[in-house]
C-alpha cells in the first residue's frame, strides 16, 4: 500500500512538471524593425533647396571621442539619448580625420542640440522597450559662426526612420 501512495504523489508531480516545462514559450526573437528609431537629418542647399552633400562630414557626440559619421553625404541618422531630454552633436564639414592619431584638422565646426520628450512603450519580453521622441526641436550653438545657415524641423515626432525629421540648410 505504501508504494501505491508514493505513486499517487510522484505521478501528479511529474505531470505538473511536464505541463510546466512544455507551457514555456519558445525563445522570443526580437524583430529588428521595432528598435528605437534614430533622428534622420537631410542636408539641403540654401539657395536651391535641393538635397546637397556635405563634403568630408564628421559627426560625434559632444564630449565623446567616437566618430559616428566620417563621409561625404546628404543624409545621416543619429541616435538620441533615452535617459535625457536632449542630445548634442558636433558636426564638422570639410574636415580631415587622421585615423592614426584620431585628430580632426580643418573644417567648420558646429554644435547642434536636439531637445525632445521621450516616450517608452513595451514591445515584448524579447525586445523590451522601444523609445519614441516627441516635440523634437533643434538649436545651433553659436548660430552666427556656423556653416549651417538654417534648420527646419519637418517632423516633431521621431517614430520611425522612413522620412527625414530635420533638414539642415548649408
Amino acid at each position: 500500500m505504501k508504494s501505491y501512495s508514493k505513486l499517487y504523489i510522484v505521478i501528479p508531480l511529474l505531470a505538473l512538471s511536464f505541463l510546466w516545462i512544455t507551457s514555456c514559450e519558445s525563445d522570443d526573437l526580437c524583430d529588428q524593425k521595432v528598435n528605437t528609431p534614430q533622428l534622420v537629418i537631410r542636408f539641403r542647399d540654401m539657395s536651391t533647396q535641393k538635397e546637397k552633400k556635405v563634403s568630408n562630414l564628421i559627426v560625434y557626440g559632444e564630449g565623446k571621442n567616437t566618430l559616428l559619421i566620417n563621409a561625404s553625404t546628404d543624409s545621416i541618422a543619429l541616435p538620441l539619448k533615452v535617459a535625457e531630454p536632449k542630445t548634442s552633436y558636433v558636426m564638422v564639414s570639410n574636415a580631415n580625420y587622421n585615423n592614426t592619431t584620431g585628430e580632426i584638422t580643418g573644417g567648420d565646426m558646429t554644435t547642434i542640440t536636439f531637445t525632445y520628450q521621450v516616450q517608452e512603450e513595451f514591445v515584448s519580453r524579447a525586445c523590451g522597450f522601444k523609445a519614441t521622441y516627441n516635440t523634437v526641436s533643434a538649436t545651433i550653438e553659436n548660430p552666427d559662426d556656423t556653416w549651417i545657415q538654417s534648420i527646419n524641423v519637418t517632423k516633431t515626432e521621431v517614430e520611425n526612420e522612413k522620412n527625414a525629421h530635420i533638414q539642415l540648410y548649408h
